[in-house]
């Protein structure tokens, strides 16, 4: 079976690409990691902050895995997060309730479980950060 995160990783950019508004509004700047050098805003960064996770069951029950993805969108809209506040509103629309197919796990529905509003960072760019929670079962 493959890596979880590695699973994720797809599963999250799948759901992206299948949903316009959220892909055409960072013009497909949206990855797991770190931001691609010389990428301009708006963009949007993922990451899976407790992976590898642990096994939240028994040894003998199903093996079950917490699963966290937060999203971090950054806009350098110079005159407010409107940007950013819009692109936020594309990944609830897009993972809001989604599930995602995950090979060897049973379907992973997340949901939204914490949102930081906007912020402007001493780099000049608007910041919202929003936190996704879910379960994988092994099938």
């Amino acid at each position: 079976m493959a890596d979880i995160s590695t699973l994720l990783e797809t599963a999250i950019y799948n759901v992206a690409v299948a949903n316009s508004a959220l892909w055409n509004s960072v013009d497909g700047r949206m990855k797991h990691g770190r931001a691609v050098a010389g990428w301009s805003t708006p963009y949007v960064l993922y990451s899976f902050p407790n992976l590898p996770s642990t096994n939240v069951y028994k040894e003998s029950s199903p093996r079950v895995f917490s699963v966290s993805i937060y999203f971090d969108v950054f806009s350098s809209d110079d005159y407010s997060a409107a940007e950013a506040g819009a692109i936020a509103g594309y990944i609830r629309t897009a993972f809001d309730g989604a599930s995602l197919s995950l090979t060897g796990f049973n379907d992973t529905t997340v949901k939204m479980v914490n949102g930081r509003p906007a912020e402007q960072e001493e780099t000049g760019l608007w910041h919202i950060q929003l936190q996704y929670s879910g379960m994988a079962c092994v099938a």
